[in-house]
């Protein structure tokens, strides 16, 4: 197990994938769906925490193939489909501590595609998880999701910051709803949310493209400002910097979204105002008649 978790994590793990061939092209996207239930059945069934991040290793490298060979949208949501079902089991049923080190390794090895994949199905754990150290425990992981830095060299980045975006509404309610869950009531847990809350405030890019702004990104975040102030009056002095910190980010965040949308909205009023016209067609030039000698 030693030598096949250092080939993984050292070798395999690292590698980028376009210097490996596959001789079925057709068959290589519906390979990477049977070894991802393997490595996600294995992780479960694992002794050590060491044996579950070989295996998070695995899945990493399996996300990072799906974005190399171009899979279809088929086999990525098949794929899907198991991540969403072993974070289902790892939340809502008994299970070993240690398999959440399944998912720490893939949003550490694999930050594009851990968006993609374990976003929606962690934002539905912070809310069906059966125990508060679960619930904090999916927080920690979109903590590390929303703070990872996606480089346009990414073979996924467009795809991953739509993702980002268009699961935005999802996660302000997810904050939403745990901001007023009895199990997270403690300062403990709470102080988990506030600083996944950070990073996710961070993480919204303020744009007037593809519909990335809008009066409900702005309704959403001061309600969750005001959730915050309800809490500051009860806890004292116990969150009172944490939530400073958020209820300053929401305040900046807010600020420069609507400058984003009063901008937006200014353009589009010049151009129904100015129409751009096309340049007046030229006549030909008459020929002079020359003087007949």
């Amino acid at each position: 197990l030693e030598r096949v978790t250092t080939l993984i994590q050292s070798n395999l793990g690292k590698s980028k994938l376009t210097s490996l061939q596959c001789s079925d092209i057709e068959s290589f996207p519906e390979l990477l769906q049977i070894v991802a239930s393997e490595l996600v059945e294995s992780a479960f069934k694992a002794e050590s925490k060491e044996h579950v991040s070989c295996c998070g290793c695995g899945l990493a490298l399996v996300f990072r193939g799906i974005s190399t060979a171009g899979a279809d949208s088929t086999s990525v949501s098949k794929i899907g489909i198991t991540v969403d079902k072993a974070i289902a089991e790892w939340s809502t049923k008994r299970s070993k501590y240690e398999t959440s080190a399944l998912f720490e390794t893939v949003t550490n090895r694999a930050p594009g595609s851990s968006a993609r994949f374990l976003l929606l199905p962690l934002l539905t754990a912070t809310k069906d998880a059966r125990t508060a150290f679960l619930k904090c425990e999916s927080f920690r992981l979109l903590s590390t999701i929303y703070s990872n830095k996606h480089s346009p060299d990414e073979p996924d980045y467009a795809a991953t910051k739509q993702h980002l975006a268009s699961s935005r509404g999802q996660s302000m309610e997810a904050f939403r709803y745990s901001l007023k869950d009895d199990v997270m009531k403690k300062t403990k847990s709470l102080r988990v949310v506030l600083k996944t809350l950070e990073e996710f405030i961070a993480s919204i890019v303020v744009s007037t493209s593809a519909g990335l702004t809008d009066d409900n990104t702005v309704g959403q975040l001061e309600g969750i400002k005001l959730q915050l102030l309800e809490h500051a009056a009860k806890n004292g002095q116990a969150l009172k910097n944490s939530i400073q910190k958020c209820t300053k980010a929401i305040e900046a965040k807010v600020a420069a979204i609507k400058d984003a949308i009063e901008k937006e909205k200014v353009e589009h009023k010049k151009s129904i105002k100015s129409p751009t016209k096309s340049p007046p067609k030229k006549s030909p030039k008459k020929k002079k008649k020359g003087k007949k000698k």
